[in-house]
């Protein structure tokens, strides 16, 4: 008699099975195992079954959980298709036996051979990719394991350079989320020496210069940014990889959203003609949001509004699982609440972000821009002086927290200043604003004067 998984075991525990059958192949793809099924499911795979990782790798190409990927090095590691797809399920089933790890992961992988492998690579860095706006603290220690497996790989030195290089630059980008921009500059400075000792992979040369352009973007330097981001997206072409293109088209966009909102829709528009929302549905949520913003910024609050709400299914079903689509949503459905003049609703929303970022504590920069968008909806209401003083009281202290410098926050004392005696109008709120966004790290040669 067969026990519900088909495995010949009778009445016997989990940890008895033989092997994964089909149905729990299914169920862990979708998340329904119980714990002790989740525990054999993992230690079989680890234990090299060939016909279970077989059957799941096969069972996930089935159902479209995983996909053989083009850009795989196959004549590089000498190895077929089927042979990437299982170091991918290996590489799986270590990182969910590597969170139950106490003490120091990586002298874990360094220890242990078996980890010391491309799967697990490979799945360090897509967990990373998932996790890097929502946590960067976190990414940047997946992205540091991911150099540590990548020093061990049975590769050539210079394809094993690739992949540092690659796993750097992902270190400079959590750096740069976390507002560690001088750690983001050696990371990434560290990123292109390695590159030189490569394979000239176009991919690797269009990732750095991806993330490197959004570094440059949160300094303020948006020409900069540009230029980075349009070499990736001549990489791109280079390989004739139009998804990419459309996303780093889309990051163009949302750079170009801060400081010139019209060729913003321009970028989108070359965009959504080329990014795969099946290979990456968020980027739909992503060209929906700039688009959004940039009609906002464009004094187009009531065009805005009727697009937002005709994404809001993106906005709801993202916003389920990913905090930083939730608080995007916060952010421009307060922008556009203040830019129809319904003031108060634009402080009740703007609060709410505000008190969400300030828990979160893992965005400086926009938890500071949050802040002046929603001191400008409390001091445009008649009769709010005391509340100008008073939130601009508890904003000082907690800027000397998150690290802004002495400069940044005499511009916020000024503005306090300012708003106590007279009203700003819209070109003094702007030059406020583009302050923060440009020279958040980097202070002004000369101050910054209000009026």
């Amino acid at each position: 008699m067969s026990d519900s998984d088909g495995n010949g075991t009778g009445n016997v525990t989990s940890h008895r099975r033989r092997h994964i059958s089909e149905d729990m192949a299914l169920r862990w793809f979708r998340s329904q195992l119980d714990k002790d099924e989740r525990r054999f499911f993992v230690k079989h795979l680890l234990g090299k079954c060939g016909r279970c990782r077989e059957l799941v790798f096969n069972l996930g190409i089935q159902t479209g959980i995983l996909l053989p990927d083009e850009r795989d090095t196959f004549a590089a590691l000498a190895r077929e298709a089927p042979d990437v797809g299982t170091r991918r399920l290996l590489g799986l089933a270590q990182w969910a036996f590597l969170q139950s790890v106490e003490g120091s992961r990586q002298a874990f992988i360094s220890a242990h051979p078996e980890y010391q492998h491309l799967g697990l690579y490979e799945r360090l860095i897509e967990v990373a990719k998932h996790e890097m706006l929502k946590d960067p603290f976190k990414a940047y220690e997946l992205v540091n394991l991911a150099i540590v497996v990548a020093r061990t790989l049975a590769v050539p030195d210079n394809l094993r350079k690739d992949y540092i290089a690659t796993a750097t630059a992902m270190v400079g980008n959590a750096a740069r989320l976390s507002a560690d921009f001088t750690g983001a500059e050696i990371a990434f400075a560290a990123a292109w020496a390695l590159r030189e000792e490569g394979t000239a992979d176009p991919l690797v040369d269009a990732l750095i210069y991806r993330y490197e352009g959004a570094y440059l973007s949160d300094l303020g330097r948006y020409e900069e940014a540009d230029k980075a981001l349009n070499n990736a997206l001549v990489e791109y072409e280079h390989i004739g990889d139009t998804h990419l293109q459309g996303r780093t088209l889309l990051s163009l966009a949302a750079v170009a959203g801060y400081h010139d909102a019209m060729q913003s829709i321009v970028y989108l528009g070359r965009a959504n003609v080329l990014f795969d929302p099946l290979a990456e549905p968020i980027l739909e949520w992503c060209s929906r949001h700039i688009e959004v913003w940039a009609l906002n910024e464009l004094n187009r609050p009531e065009v805005a509004l009727q697009l937002l709400e005709q994404s809001r299914r993106l906005y709801n079903h993202f916003g389920r699982t990913d905090i930083w689509v939730r608080l995007c949503g916060y952010w421009i459905e307060g922008r556009i609440a203040f830019n129809l003049g319904l003031y108060q609703d634009a402080e009740r929303i703007l609060t709410m972000l505000f008190e969400s970022l300030d828990r979160e504590g893992k965005h400086p920069v926009d938890l500071t821009l949050v802040a002046v968008d929603l001191l400008q909806a409390i001091s445009v209401q008649q009769g709010r002086r005391d509340d100008v003083i008073r939130f601009s009281d508890e904003l000082l202290p907690l800027l000397r927290h998150l690290g802004l410098h002495d400069q940044g926050r005499a511009v916020m004392l000024m503005l306090r200043q300012a708003l106590i005696t007279t009203a700003l109008d819209n070109v003094a709120w702007k030059r406020v604003k583009q302050y923060f966004r440009r020279n958040w790290y980097n202070p002004l040669a000369e101050p910054l004067r209000l009026v």
